[in-house]
């Protein structure tokens, strides 16, 4: 759109992102480099890490769109200076060359085909990667090819002691009650 709505807040909750990128609705005109600063905006209200608070809050920021920028701030400027904050930029050029939407306005059907280039360079300038999507499918294989590349893992952390202890406890309370038991039997 003409200018950059924060639709979710910063967040480690993966499944309101989800809800919210699932939510978003089609408006005219494209602001690539306002939607650019506004996610900078919200990085820079993110709490610092309280284990280790001079680390920068890790972050990568997404684009998604079907065409050019043509109002707000430069993309490319936008796009470098998240990479001088260490935030890369992503894009993903999304629909088709054959691509329509209503008018808002008018209710005439308007073609609106994918401009890819332009995309591809404020990855370049943002030190991040840029895709191609025609289908749902092929966005989310481009979301999870970007989650992948910024660095999302899965910790495993033993938990069989916590367990252990537990059980033990209720053995020895189980065989005292036994004994117990078995004191009052003639």
């Amino acid at each position: 759109a003409k200018q950059a709505t924060i639709v979710a807040p910063a967040s480690p909750d993966h499944q309101a992102a989800k809800d919210a990128v699932n939510g978003l609705q089609l408006r005219p005109s494209t602001a690539i480099g306002e939607g650019i600063y506004t996610a900078l905006d919200v990085l820079a209200a993110v709490p610092p890490d309280p284990d280790d608070p001079e680390k920068p809050v890790p972050a990568t920021i997404v684009v998604m769109s079907d065409g050019e920028s043509r109002f707000g701030r430069d993309p490319f400027t936008a796009a470098e200076d998240a990479k001088n904050e260490n935030v890369p930029v992503n894009t993903i050029a999304y629909g088709t060359e054959h691509g329509t939407m209503i008018d808002p306005d008018s209710g005439r059907e308007v073609p609106v085909p994918v401009a890819p280039a332009q995309l591809e360079e404020i990855a370049r300038s943002g030190g991040g990667d840029a895709y191609q999507a025609e289908s749902a499918e092929q966005l989310s294989e481009a979301f999870s090819e970007i989650a992948r590349s910024a660095g999302v893992t899965t910790e495993y952390q033993e938990v069989t002691a916590r367990y252990v202890g537990f059980g033990l406890t209720f053995a020895v309370l189980a065989s005292l009650g036994m004994i117990s038991l078995a004191a009052r039997w003639p």
